[in-house]
């Protein structure tokens, strides 16, 4: 009797399963095309503070795929592009034989609008930035500052001093020396 009240508690020790909880920090990679294109598409996310997506996977092997389909559930089923600020709960429970994970979705609806050539929109920043930094020289502000402020940031280029005359070293790397080569008293 003893033997097979033994036997029937460590058969029940094994059998049970163990539960786990993971949560996730807000964050959202979008991996590089992998097949490489001519040009890269920017885009702008309009994201809807009403609309809170929700979605919950079924049971998977790891984590990572739980965390996928939960996604790909909440994109599919909220008619959105992308969810914005999401938080994941992951539930895996293991047990003698492996371990299984569900994934729990919670975010904002993100749409995409105003796709365009990476290139477009890098030379839409640089004009802006060109068109700042002359209002600022047309209302006599010291643009050093701007210079300095670049140099803190690693963008500026050494072939423009303070004053904005060309100094000696001609390297032309960074947009901030772009910027103030164009602007010489």
């Amino acid at each position: 009797m003893k033997k097979t009240l033994l036997f029937v508690s460590l058969s029940a020790l094994m059998l049970s399963s163990c539960v786990s909880y993971n949560h996730s920090n807000r964050i959202s990679d979008i991996p590089e095309n992998a097949l490489g294109q001519a040009d890269k598409l920017v885009v702008d996310v309009t994201v809807d503070l009403n609309k809170q997506v929700k979605a919950r996977s079924n049971k998977h092997a790891s984590a990572k795929d739980a965390k996928n389909e939960a996604y790909f559930l909440a994109i599919n089923d909220n008619n959105c592009h992308v969810v914005v600020d999401p938080i994941y709960t992951v539930q895996t429970t293991k047990t003698l034989f492996g371990s299984k994970s569900m994934a729990e979705i919670i975010g904002f609806a993100g749409y995409y609008k105003n796709a365009r050539p990476e290139s477009e929109a890098e030379q839409v920043a640089f004009d802006r930035s060109l068109d700042n930094t002359k209002k600022m020289m047309d209302k006599g502000i010291d643009t050093s500052a701007v210079k300095a402020f670049l140099m803190i940031k690693g963008d500026a280029d050494d072939s423009v001093d303070d004053a904005g005359a060309e100094g000696k070293k001609s390297k032309s790397s960074g947009a901030g020396g772009k910027l103030m080569g164009i602007f010489k008293k």
